[in-house]
């Protein structure tokens, strides 16, 4: 049996979770339009606009998928809301921009009123359109520079732009103190591995750290110059030298702490109840 073609009509938003999942749900959740379906059939989303419920037009081709089995399944979203989902392989592609299309599309009968066939949420097309919308989102996907339309939509660039904002303010804070944040942060390792009674040898400092060996070095060198912290030898292992702090270290270093996390309470404290969400996920990127 040939595959059909479809498309189902979701916001940006709710296509984007499904791309993410490996799912479709179709008309808020309905079983019959999946029941339509079968394994092997293609998937298209469209996406009018970019949230549920925004007013604001967003006409484009938002993913592209294949049916990859026959399971037809509720899924319990919150106590009043269990739709039925379908699960979808979805491919590498961009968003498409629907108006360029719109004269060469066969169901597209009106072309005045071309948003007409996407009312109801969910319809079959013919090989032909299908084609031609998945050509058009490969084309873009091959012509497009940026994965993103939005700077604001990429992870690395919104931790760029945070992280320097971060420790723009963290350097005025240390200035008074005479510490660079490099330094700070290699101190309060040097202490914190201390306390808890680990060897304080600075390959164990750069790996604390999540710093490069060499750069290790040279903040070492530069807080024991300022008599911040020495290096001893090391009971056992003759090559190896021990990093401690010293008291004037230790003194420093709970002056910069307080107005680290001073700062840092005041910095974050814009998210609120989200904070210790934010806090988790920084903790998994931190093992990778």
């Amino acid at each position: 049996m040939s595959s059909k073609y479809w498309i189902v009509v979701a916001s940006k938003e709710h296509s984007t979770l499904g791309t993410s999942q490996g799912i479709v749900q179709a008309c808020h959740g309905k079983k019959a339009p999946l029941a339509r379906m079968k394994k092997g059939d293609w998937v298209l989303v469209y996406s009018s606009k970019e949230n549920f419920g925004s007013k604001t037009p967003y006409r484009k081709f938002t993913s592209l998928g294949q049916i990859e089995d026959d399971s037809i399944y509720p899924f319990q979203m919150s106590a009043d809301f269990c739709p039925f989902r379908r699960n979808v392989k979805y491919f590498p592609t961009q968003e498409a921009d629907i108006l360029p299309l719109v004269s060469s599309l066969d169901f597209i009968k009106n072309k005045k009123s071309w948003g007409f066939p996407f009312r109801f949420g969910f319809l079959e097309i013919g090989s032909k359109d299908f084609e031609l919308i998945s050509e058009r989102m490969e084309e873009v996907s091959k012509d497009k520079i940026f994965r993103y339309d939005k700077s604001d939509d990429s992870p690395g660039f919104l931790l760029w732009q945070v992280t320097n904002l971060w420790q723009r303010e963290i350097r005025k804070v240390l200035e008074p103190l005479d510490l660079t944040h490099a330094q700070f942060v290699l101190l309060a390792v040097t202490h914190w591995l201390e306390l808890h009674e680990e060897e304080t040898t600075q390959i164990k400092i750069a790996d604390r750290a999540k710093t490069d060996p060499m750069t290790t070095s040279t903040v070492l060198r530069t807080l024991e110059s300022k008599k911040l912290v020495k290096r001893i030898s090391h009971e056992t292992d003759t090559r190896a030298k021990l990093v401690k702090t010293t008291s004037e270290g230790q003194k420093v270093l709970k002056q910069a702490v307080k107005v680290v996390e001073d700062f840092d309470e005041a910095f974050f404290s814009i998210l609120g109840g989200k904070r210790k969400d934010m806090v988790t996920g920084l903790q998994i990127l931190s093992r990778k």
